[in-house]
Parts: C-alpha cells; structure tokens; sequence
C-alpha cells in the first residue's frame, strides 16, 4: 500500500443549510506542511443508507422501478433507502425491502459497505443479501413512494448492468459485492 498523506486540520465547521434528508456544511481546513494557509471545503451529509439484493428461490433478483427526482428519470434498481434515526442497518434493510416490495427473508448476509462519494458526502451505504426472499405481504409505501417491483435472473440483471439501463451507482456496487458473494460461495 503507497503511503498516505497527512490528515488535514479542521479549523472551523458551519452548517450551511439543513433539510428533511441532509445537510450542507462547510469546513476551514489547512494541510499539516501549511497550516497558516486554510482553504474551505464542502460536504453533504445525508443519513446512512442500504441496499438489498434480494434473491428468490429461483435465483431472480428482486427489482423495483420508480422515478427518481435527482436524474428526472424512471429507473430500475434494488430496494433501498434511508436510515431511520439510530437504526440498526439490517434492521433498515428488513424494512426497506418489505415496505418498497412487500418481500420478506429469514436469511440475511451483510455483503459489503462503501463511502457513497467520500470527495463531498459523509455518508455509507450497507448492502445485503436477503436469500430466498418472497413476497409476503402487500406493499407499504411512503407518501410519495409509487413503485413498480419486478425479477429477473441474476445473469439478466448484470446484463442490464453491462448495457447501461441501470445505472444507479449504489446498485452496480452492490452487484459487485453479489458477484464476488456468489464467487466465495459456488463451488
């Protein structure tokens, strides 16, 4: 591993904007070889969030389209969301994928967590794997929540992956974390 720079100095931290779903910050911070010459830096902070390769008995993967406001598009990816204050992350994921599908599992692997953007936002994203996942119950979604839920088999979901028709970050790094699971694991 190459050797690595210095942290720098937080000098002053101001919340710049605060709102339902995150927070803006700004940070004056100087480098260690200069600390007589600051420079301020940004942040967003949302709240951790989850993801969840669901997988049925058949091997499909659980899928919901919705339209996201961030990219004014429809997309097609995994369930996820959102921390509640103090929730435990599996405990999110038991919620998000049962709420946004209506899927439930008793076999639950935690594959793998990322910095979501570490250049601007504090935040991480947990995913798991919920094996033999099936739809127990109806939806429950939020207010402004319409989503469309869907499977497909492992190999057509990576292939939508490859061909650019999901494209939503958090998922393509939770099928990495999928792939090298189901690497580990198949004999």
């Amino acid at each position: 591993m190459p050797d690595t720079p210095p942290e720098w100095t937080t000098l002053k931290r101001t919340i710049q904007l605060k709102t339902p779903i995150f927070s803006v910050q700004s940070h004056l911070r100087a480098h260690p070889d200069t600390p007589h010459d600051s420079a301020e830096f940004w942040s967003v902070s949302p709240s951790d969030w989850v993801n969840i390769i669901a997988l049925t008995p058949e091997q499909e993967v659980v899928l919901v389209t919705q339209y996201r406001h961030g990219t004014n598009n429809i997309t097609l990816e995994i369930p996820g969301g959102a921390l509640d204050p103090d929730e435990d992350p599996l405990d999110a994921a038991q919620r998000e994928l049962l709420e946004e599908t209506g899927y439930s599992s008793t076999q639950w692997i935690k594959l793998g967590d990322i910095a979501v953007n570490p250049a601007m936002m504090t935040n991480h994203c947990t995913t798991f794997l919920a094996k033999d996942a099936l739809q127990t119950h109806p939806q429950n979604l939020d207010e402004h929540e319409d989503i469309t839920v869907s499977t497909l088999p492992v190999a057509r979901f990576l292939d939508l992956i490859d061909q650019g028709h999901i494209s939503h970050g958090i998922v393509v790094s939770a099928a990495y974390f999928l792939l090298r699971h189901l690497q580990r694991t198949t004999p």
